[in-house]
């Protein structure tokens, strides 16, 4: 696709062009973003990456002050052996006050040694597609659920946040098109369960414009509980992250660096790129509050350290210089779009796929 060769403002300009009911939506004055590099990101690179550099990357992101950061895994080696590692860097990592500190943790066991290494909060993940946890764990999704209520009664005894991924939420290799409804009503269950943010998660990039809006119509818990974990291997992902914010939605994930490669394409993008989130939204004026200098580095250090390319392309140009040009040019770029009736429906939106 040659979207991925424009720049980030470029891609936004032409997504207002096509959607002129985005560039007239009110979006957040504030969004909270979820760094997941050093988990989501690590543990679907080819390269392991060595316990000082994962602690360091840890130790950067922090500095740039990132909101949260989901540092690691406590899952089994034989699972997920790029990070084999965990509880030796997570009993190394020096907390800044400024930062959450998660790490995934799907069992009571988990659970525990996230205790144990005085984490904030903790993730996992239930599943939106009968279909799939049927095949991959061999139980139904309401048996799921239930499991996973231990997980969370073990988080809030031991003083920590509990964050839960609906996985699949918009498709998976069995399911193409998961019912909005069964999402919205797992989506309830949890919070009944007293978890605090509720996140869709993309896992696959199955999802387009018409999935997630549908979703998000259908979605009846609070805004402010739920977060998006978008890919951007369509190069879509920034497309359908403005649809999000432009419904309410202010709690984004994203990777420094663009860590994590697609889960079906080893060799497309997966994780939406922080460092080309943060241009989009100082473009747009909306804060996050992470310092882009400091996350620049960590990125590059990242990416020196594993030989790979750092998939970010926001900071090709001088972006200190440049980006109070960019923000004009933002403004202008609303000016010339069409109004367009503020209750707009996506019916008009071209194919995603």
């Amino acid at each position: 696709y040659f979207l991925r060769e424009m720049f980030v403002f470029e891609r936004i300009e032409l997504l207002f062009k096509r959607m002129p009911q985005l560039a007239r939506a009110v979006y957040p004055k504030k969004v909270k973003l979820v760094e997941v590099g050093p988990r989501d990101g690590l543990q679907n690179e080819a390269t392991f990456v060595d316990t000082e550099s994962k602690i360091e990357l840890i130790h950067k992101l922090a500095k740039a002050k990132m909101p949260v950061i989901e540092c690691t895994s406590f899952m089994p080696p034989k699972v997920i052996p790029q990070l084999a590692d965990s509880r030796l860097v997570s009993s190394r990592i020096i907390k800044e006050p400024s930062t959450k500190y998660i790490a995934f943790a799907p069992n009571v066991n988990a659970v525990k040694m996230a205790k144990e290494a005085k984490y904030d909060g903790i993730s996992f993940m239930v599943t939106g597609c009968e279909e799939t946890v049927k095949k991959n764990l061999n139980v139904t999704i309401p048996q799921l659920i239930t499991n996973m209520k231990d997980v969370v009664r073990e988080a809030k005894a031991s003083n920590m946040s509990a964050r839960a991924y609906i996985g699949f939420a918009m498709g998976s290799e069995y399911t193409a098109n998961p019912d909005p409804k069964c999402i919205n009503d797992i989506a309830h269950k949890l919070i009944d369960m007293q978890v605090d943010e509720v996140v869709l998660q993309d896992n696959i990039a199955a999802g387009t414009l018409e999935k997630l809006d549908a979703l998000l119509a259908e979605l009846t818990i609070p805004r402010e509980k739920i977060g998006v974990h978008l890919h951007d291997t369509k190069y879509i992902g920034m497309d359908m992250l403005l649809l999000a914010m432009s419904k309410g939605i202010s709690i984004i994930d994203c990777a420094v660096a663009g860590l994590g490669q697609c889960y079906y394409n080893k060799s497309m993008l997966g994780n939406m790129v922080t460092e080309d989130l943060l241009f989009a939204l100082d473009c747009m004026g909306i804060e996050h509050g992470v310092d882009w200098k400091i996350l620049l580095d960590a990125g590059d250090t990242i990416c020196e350290k594993m030989t790979r390319e750092n998939c970010t392309d926001a900071f090709d140009v001088d972006f200190e210089e440049e980006l109070d040009d960019y923000k004009k040019k933002y403004q202008n770029c609303l000016l010339y779009t069409s109004p367009s009736p503020r209750d707009a429906t996506l019916s008009r939106m071209p194919s995603s796929a």
